[in-house]
Formats: C-alpha cells, structure tokens, sequence
C-alpha cells in the first residue's frame, strides 16, 4: 500500500487522533512499517512511533503539517466532525457526545455548521428522553451534511484500521 506522507496527509491524521478516531494502536505499527521501509524515513513519523499519548502525537503531526514550506489546510474544518461521527457509527461515543462534542467544536472553529445546529439537535434528542427514532433521523441528517468528509475520513481511517487489526492481533 503506497501512501503519500504529504503534510495533507499528516494534517488529517492529527484530526483523527485528536477526535481520538484514532491512536498509538492504530498508528505505531504504521511507523515501525515506514521506518522499515525507507531508507531515510521522515523525522516526524520516527517520532511519532516512539509517542502514545495523545496530546504528544497531536503536536508531533501537526508540527509536521504546519511546517514550512507552508501549505493550505481547508479553512472549513468538516473532517475533525467526519471523525466524531465515525466515532458514534463506530459505537466508540453515543449520540448525545457526539452532538455536544461538535456543538463544542464548531463553537469558534470554522465549520460549515454553526454550533446551534448540534445544539438543537442535542436539545430534541434530550427532550425525546434519547428516542431511538429521534437519532435515527438526526443521524441520516447530520449524516448526509457531512457525506464528503465522512467518505474521505473513512478511506484514511482504513489505513489505520488495518494496523489496528495488526496490533492487537499481535498483543
């Protein structure tokens, strides 16, 4: 599997460990393969391999996607959702975390959806005493909202599924 270590690349996987969609189980064993591989591996992936916790791992890979010579990174920030909502499908965090978790982030960051509308959604799912087929509706909605970057975070968590697999079938 051939993957670009581009600072696109790193700027996603810093949104999907701070999401926590991802960590040190799914991306360890991607850089022991990396460093295996190459000749001269990238400094940030060699020190990333060496990191499990996961505000140390943010800084590494950010540091990396933020460094000159600069790039554009997307202005709207719907990819960090994409990676709360994998989390929710994945059965990881509820509904209910998954709501105020994105009301909390879109709360002064730049999303394409204001913070309220996580927020209503959360007040309805509250008042519905957490109606099964309250969420089912929300989730179709938010769901296709998001369609776009909920696809492009799923086809960059499968790479780090398959080292997830590795690296507990190995535990």
């Amino acid at each position: 599997m051939e993957i670009n270590l581009n600072k696109s690349f790193a700027w996603k996987m810093g949104e999907m460990i701070e999401s926590g969609l991802i960590n040190y189980k799914h991306y360890i064993l991607f850089c022991d393969e990396i460093i295996d591989k190459s000749e001269s591996p990238p400094y940030w992936i060699i020190e990333l391999s060496l990191i499990k916790f996961q505000k140390q791992a943010v800084r590494i890979v950010k540091e990396f996607a933020n460094s000159e010579p600069f790039e554009n990174h997307p202005e709207i920030n719907d990819f960090y959702l994409a990676c709360l909502f994998l989390k929710y499908k994945q059965r990881q965090i509820s509904w209910a975390i998954f709501l105020s978790s994105s009301g909390w982030y879109c709360d002064g960051s730049h999303c394409s959806i204001h913070c309220e509308y996580f927020y209503d959604l959360l007040n309805a799912y509250e008042n519905s005493k957490y109606s099964k087929k309250l969420e089912k509706i929300q989730v179709i909605d938010v769901g296709n909202r998001l369609k776009r970057h909920i696809s492009e975070a799923q086809v960059t968590y499968r790479i780090f599924e398959y080292y997830f697999d590795k690296y507990v079938s190995s535990s």
